[in-house]
């Protein structure tokens, strides 16, 4: 199959092969708020896409869990995820709720960018950051200075 034709199947498929306990919790979860998927990976003799996951958990004390996922395709064919990584400064802290995700583009060959848009609990100010992708498992958030987003004083 080439490479083209696995990131169509990948696109349009869903869950259908989990790796990892972390991600095994977002398969058909009621708790998924948004999902982005973009960009193209390759390291060594795998290849794949990227994919952004928010959760969103409680009504009137709500929270959000972010995690970054690289999918790729098995010896079979069938779509799977090769890496799931909670982001911590997203899913950590109590002080504001994921809004919304979206692709943006590839920084360069190899990396996806995601826009995330965030709101403060108390005082609902939105705000963007970025999150890179890179090889599975390696990210990075662009705007690591979320502690100015506590505005409970």
């Amino acid at each position: 199959m080439s490479n083209i034709l696995q990131i169509l199947l990948i696109l349009t498929c869903s869950l259908a092969s989990v790796d990892g306990k972390a991600a095994e919790q977002l398969e058909l979860s009621e708790a998924i708020q948004e999902v982005s998927t973009g960009g193209f990976w390759s390291l060594d003799d795998q290849s794949g896409t990227f994919r952004v996951v928010v959760q969103s958990y409680g009504n009137e004390h709500s929270y959000s869990e972010t995690y970054a996922q690289w999918i790729g395709v098995s010896p079979t064919g069938d779509p799977r995820i090769v890496a799931s990584v909670k982001i911590a400064k997203l899913s950590d802290a109590p002080l504001f709720i994921v809004q919304d995700v979206r692709f943006l583009s590839l920084s360069k060959l190899g990396s996806g960018e995601f826009a995330v848009t965030i709101a403060k609990r108390y005082s609902e100010e939105v705000k963007e950051v970025r999150i890179l992708l890179g090889a599975p498992g390696v990210y990075s958030v662009e705007d690591p200075d979320l502690g100015d987003l506590d505005d409970r004083k």
